[in-house]
């Protein structure tokens, strides 16, 4: 498995001093053909293009939750691959960007995106675009699903004060585990489904233990302690908070202070992660 990181950072950017980071963004492959596009922020389709993915090719899309950071660019990208369905002069590749895309989202978050698309479109009455289709998989509670000969298994977490439905992804197969947290706190769903991850990516965007515990963040040493506790062998922190950008290694400390042994690191829009 492969995790290619398009974007890691919280929905600000240009602070003075401060390197900022795209928001939520990235792509996971692994063997068989499998590709997942995980979250759909602003600006998607550049970065697909700057990191050498073609939006054609994006058939599977995880949504963890319905906030901008995470779904901004949907509109975006699927109006792109309509024009692509009218434009594109290769009939395979116009085939491959007509064809139905799938989304793994809560019904809170594919309800509403829908409602987006619909005011966004005013002038087609209701309508959605002929190609491509879109297969929301609604995911009310936990999920195991299938793709490409790995298993795909989400949980239902904690975020925005308990009136968000987000979710945690877990993808598994013969080459391990790979978890990925989304938007949360510290909750039974994201305490269970990072059990035994090879490679968690895990949000540490929560400064204090008290905006944790009320917005469904987590901080650095909540990370380490749910990848202490589940035997994680690698956790990836992303989504920091902006004011922690500007000196990392108090991060890495903080983590480290849970008496997580494992390896950690931070996530930087552009890296490419291994399974280890």
């Amino acid at each position: 498995m492969k995790l290619s990181v398009l974007g890691c950072g919280a929905p600000v950017s240009h602070l003075p001093n401060v390197n900022t980071q795209s928001p939520s963004a990235y792509i996971l492959e692994w063997g068989h053909g499998g590709k997942l596009l995980l979250e759909c922020s602003t600006g998607i389709q550049d970065r697909l293009k700057k990191k050498g993915f073609d939006i054609a090719e994006i058939q599977h899309i995880f949504l963890s939750h319905i906030h901008t950071d995470h779904v901004g660019g949907f509109p975006s990208l699927y109006q792109d691959l309509w024009l692509n369905t009218l434009w594109e002069k290769s009939d395979e590749r116009r085939l491959k960007a007509s064809s139905t895309r799938t989304i793994y989202c809560s019904r809170q978050t594919s309800t509403n995106l829908l409602k987006i698309l619909r005011l966004l479109m005013p002038e087609s009455k209701g309508r959605l675009y002929p190609y491509p289709e879109l297969n929301f998989v609604d995911i009310q509670n936990k999920a195991r699903l299938e793709l490409n000969g790995a298993k795909l298994t989400t949980v239902p977490t904690f975020h925005g004060s308990g009136m968000v439905r987000s979710l945690a992804i877990r993808v598994e197969n013969y080459e391990g585990v790979f978890v990925y947290s989304g938007d949360t706190g510290i909750c039974q769903g994201i305490e269970d489904i990072c059990r035994g991850a090879d490679l968690f990516l895990c949000e540490a965007c929560a400064i204090t233990d008290a905006e944790m515990r009320a917005r469904g963040h987590l901080t650095p040493k909540q990370a380490g302690l749910l990848a202490k506790n589940g035997g994680v062998k690698k956790l990836v922190l992303t989504h920091l908070a902006a004011p922690r950008l500007h000196d990392l290694e108090p991060v890495i400390q903080e983590a480290l202070s849970s008496g997580f042994a494992g390896k950690i690191q931070i996530a930087q829009d552009g890296d490419v992660i291994n399974l280890p």
